[in-house]
């Protein structure tokens, strides 16, 4: 009697059972996967006051996508040390966080935006080194990169650091500046660095009146557009023009 009893509670519950220990199957793989994520080096500390930041847009982290030495993670909380170069990544539970290897960071989403590993991505070692913002991406590209550099100054109160929102500490002379610069890509892989709105010009000198035209539309009440704007208005209109 006993025997019939135990074999009719393992025939009822083996299902159970297996279906448990499919799950707990699925979530090792699944936590193993993303445990690879967080394999990187430790995340670079400023241990001093400054003025701006370090971070490329602002101190916020945002969820995004990461495809990573030839995997795609989606993550919930990402950045990038503008200073360094470094995509860091927090922990779901936010505890720890880490930079990973850029040179297995082929490209990431964040805010909605695209970044690419030019150099990875392009196969090119004389583009320089870094994240790029995608401000067009087609047969050509048009590439933005922030760099951050620390710098010292004399007038702290006086700082335009490049970064709205972050607030300027009295008395602190260290500062993290931006410095902005655009490139075009174009389709055999040779690249261009824009510095002014006239090397843009250039690359679609058939079309500049109209491109200047489109772009003087963009600028009501003497306002002037940043130069990656005019990029990427540029390039958008200049490559349905081709």
């Amino acid at each position: 009697m006993f025997r019939r009893t135990l074999l009719l509670l393992l025939l009822l519950f083996a299902p159970l059972m297996a279906s448990a220990q499919d799950d707990a199957l699925l979530f090792r793989e699944a936590a193993a996967k993303e445990s690879l994520l967080y394999r990187g080096r430790k995340v670079l500390e400023y241990k001093f006051p400054y003025n701006g930041t370090y971070y490329w847009s602002t101190p916020a982290f945002e969820s995004g996508e990461v495809f990573y030495n030839g995997k795609r993670y989606t993550c919930d909380a990402l950045n990038i040390d503008a200073a360094q170069q470094e995509l860091i990544v927090r922990s779901q539970d936010g505890l720890f966080s880490v930079l990973l290897n850029r040179d297995h960071v082929k490209w990431f989403t964040l805010g909605g935006k695209k970044y690419i590993n030019a150099q990875l991505m392009l196969e090119n070692p004389d583009f320089p080194e870094g994240f790029f913002e995608v401000l067009y991406e087609g047969r050509v590209l048009a590439l933005k990169q922030v760099v951050k550099t620390l710098d010292k100054t004399n007038t702290p109160e006086m700082v335009d650091t490049g970064t709205p929102g972050v607030p300027i500490l009295a008395n602190v002379f260290e500062v993290f500046k931006q410095k902005i610069s655009c490139y075009f890509v174009d389709e055999d892989g040779s690249f261009k660095r824009i510095v002014r709105r006239g090397d843009i010009y250039k690359i679609y000198r058939q079309h500049r009146r109209t491109l200047r035209a489109a772009i003087a539309r963009e600028e009501p009440d003497e306002m002037v557009l940043p130069l990656e704007e005019v990029v990427r208005i540029a390039v958008e209109i200049g490559e349905g023009l081709r």
